[in-house]
């Protein structure tokens, strides 16, 4: 019975994960010019290794 639950937990888990690494990533910043400077660098960071942004 132990390894049945570690093996749903591992599947839940497993999902999960998977789920998460398709979300949507969204950048924001301060209204500031240094906070706009990083928004937009984290931003181009992000799109130059494929990680989808808005």
């Amino acid at each position: 019975m132990f390894s049945v639950r570690k093996l749903a937990f591992a599947a839940m888990a497993l999902g999960i994960a998977t789920a998460s690494a398709n979300a949507q990533v969204v950048v924001s910043s301060k209204i500031d010019t240094e906070g706009g400077v990083l928004g937009n660098i984290i931003q181009l960071v992000l799109n130059a290794n494929n990680i989808k942004t808005t």
